[in-house]
């Protein structure tokens, strides 16, 4: 029975892997992978990491994640938040190292 309203599911990884390896069963010889292949590919990205998805799909590890940042994708958020927060960790330890000698001579 078809249900009307529900959302479709998103392909999983093996989907994908299997689409691909169809396509490569089909294709001519050095054609360019299909976008809508691309797409399926970058949106996996979402769920799993950078290094599996390719491997999986036997595709350049460079081209994907130059495809993921060319749509847009910002999946280096925590990546920036963290290099963010040791840079203020720094900051501060070098000001409160700073404060502590300026202290110490201050005591002299």
């Amino acid at each position: 029975m078809d249900q009307i309203g529900e959302p479709e599911s998103t392909p999983t990884l093996e989907q994908i892997r299997e689409q691909f390896e169809a396509w490569r069963q089909g294709r001519k010889k050095r054609s360019a992978i299909p976008e809508e292949l691309w797409q399926s590919a970058v949106n996996l990205r979402q769920d799993h990491s950078i290094s599996k998805v390719p491997s999986t799909l036997g595709l350049n590890h460079a081209v994907l994640k130059h495809r993921v940042g060319a749509y847009g994708i910002n999946h280096s958020a925590s990546k920036k938040l963290g290099n963010c927060l040791f840079g203020l960790f720094w900051y501060f330890r070098f000001a409160l190292s700073l404060g502590l000698l300026c202290w110490v001579f201050s005591q002299i």
